[in-house]
């Protein structure tokens, strides 16, 4: 509307007053586009700017919000305060910077519109004494030049406001342009439900980047109701195996098979339903007990989620928490030990009832114990859950071979490569990697060949599973 003011004002003061008085009132005005192209650019940078420290310091609160255990075991509250200040004296700078640029162009504006009326003045008044335009026509055009003074001043706030718009529409461009590196295939994808059959063959990948391959070779297979156990030394490649089986990244095609077909061909929301995944970190939302153990339902089943959490041996904490399943439990699980934090994200998983199961390294903070009652209750998902659709095809990847030693195979991984596989006696009978770091593990280094011998049959699972089934049934069912 101020533009049009603008327009119509110019038009009728040259028409119907006089042109060259127009000119020179309307002249100064012509430098507002200089100015824009000027200044603008300047406000554009510097609000990106101000927003990403604004950025920068609310990635630090968050930071130190969900590590404020650490902070306050480590007594680093000063180091986290001066880094805090930091953050906003650079907020300060950049802001005050900010200003600067907007106040001057806001300044400026106007300004120019004030230039115009002092030259309406003089120019106009050496009209009138030369009896060129009358007194009423002089009067009449200082009149249309006062009009335009704010017309002007909000077009100026406009397009200083268009500039830090500006600035914020790119960061929010740049994010909604990346392009994933894991996209579905254009032609036709297999969309039927997973069953729960794995295979991989010669799998062989490197990221993009590396000249080094980080898996070389890789092949295995797990069956619905069987169990692959996965351990090898940081670094060897057993994360970026579950990545790849969850698509995280591509693998190379022909390499990873799901029921019979290259799992490049099902589409990525048909595979990642079929996988539940439980990540190292044991990752956990900052809502309810509830609804982190049912976060693959919209509205969770309480009943379901209590059997979940029983199964895992977290049933007995949550009954403990204040609000029970509906206690919050803080900023990424921040109100709850290592051990809870694990076996509710494992509960999470068995919840969604999917036919994979993925565990990277998800038993680390559960004590021995624990750990033998969970993976018992695991080997009988099939039977366990309501509604079960049948076996599960599970993958453990674990540093502790004591979550591994029951599966049906277990693979040894070393850079990248599969050096060893078998069950725990061929494991042990083999005097490798595995049953070196069985000994380490076990406290067996200087035990007697008889002990050892003793100790490398395969673990009997119906006993423990007979002598545990009492307590456990009556407390899991």
């Amino acid at each position: 509307s101020g533009l049009a003011m603008l327009l119509g004002a110019a038009y009728l003061m040259a028409v119907h007053v006089d042109w060259r008085l127009t000119l020179a009132g309307l002249g100064p005005l012509l430098l507002i586009p200089l100015l824009v192209k000027w200044l603008g650019p300047q406000i554009r940078v510097q609000s990106q700017r101000s927003q990403e420290a604004l950025g920068a310091m609310a990635q630090t609160t968050e930071e130190v919000i969900g590590g404020i255990r650490a902070v306050k075991a480590f007594g680093t509250e000063h180091v986290v305060i001066s880094r805090f200040e930091n953050r906003v004296d650079t907020i300060v700078k950049e802001k005050m910077r900010f200003v600067r640029l907007s106040a001057l162009f806001a300044a400026l504006v106007p300004l120019m519109v004030n230039f115009g009326f002092v030259f309406v003045l003089g120019y106009g008044g050496y009209l009138l004494t030369m009896k060129t335009i009358s007194l009423g026509d002089f009067v009449a055009f200082t009149l249309y030049v006062t009009l335009l003074r704010q017309p002007l001043e909000q077009l100026g706030n406009v397009l200083n406001i268009v500039q830090r718009s500006i600035a914020s529409l790119n960061r929010i461009d740049e994010l909604l342009h990346v392009v994933s590196d894991v996209l579905d295939r254009k032609d036709q994808l297999l969309d039927r439900p997973l069953k729960g059959a794995l295979e991989v063959k010669g799998l062989t990948f490197r990221y993009a980047g590396i000249k080094i391959d980080v898996l070389t070779d890789i092949s295995f297979s797990v069956k619905p109701g069987q169990t692959l156990g996965i351990i090898g030394a940081m670094g060897s490649g057993k994360s970026t195996l579950a990545d790849l089986l969850l698509r995280l990244y591509d693998p190379p095609e022909g390499t990873v098979f799901i029921d019979g077909e290259d799992i490049l061909n099902y589409p990525l929301a048909r595979l990642r339903d079929g996988i539940a995944y439980v990540p190292q970190d044991g990752f956990l939302f900052s809502t309810t007990v509830l609804e982190n153990i049912g976060f693959s339902d919209e509205y969770p089943d309480r009943e379901k989620a209590e059997h979940c959490a029983k199964i895992t041996a977290v049933h007995e904490n949550i009954k403990c928490f204040p609000e029970k399943y509906d206690t919050e439990i803080g900023e990424r699980g921040v109100r709850l030990s290592g051990g809870q934090k694990q076996r509710i994200a494992i509960a999470r998983m068995i919840y969604k009832n999917a036919p994979f199961q993925i565990m990277d390294d998800s038993l680390s903070a559960v004590d021995t114990r624990t750990e033998r009652r969970i993976l018992l209750n695991l080997r009988e998902l099939s039977t366990a859950l309501p509604d079960s659709e049948g076996a599960k095809a599970t993958i453990i990847i674990s540093h502790r071979l004591s979550a591994v030693q029951h599966a049906d195979e277990i693979v040894v991984f070393e850079d990248g490569r599969i050096v060893e596989r078998g069950n725990h006696a061929e494991l042990m009978a083999q005097s490798g990697i595995y049953a070196e770091l069985w000994f380490m593990q076990s406290g067996l280094a200087d035990e007697s060949d008889a002990q050892r011998k003793r100790d490398t049959s395969e673990p009997n699972l119906d006993v423990e599973m007979e002598a545990l089934e009492a307590g456990r049934m009556e407390e899991v069912l």
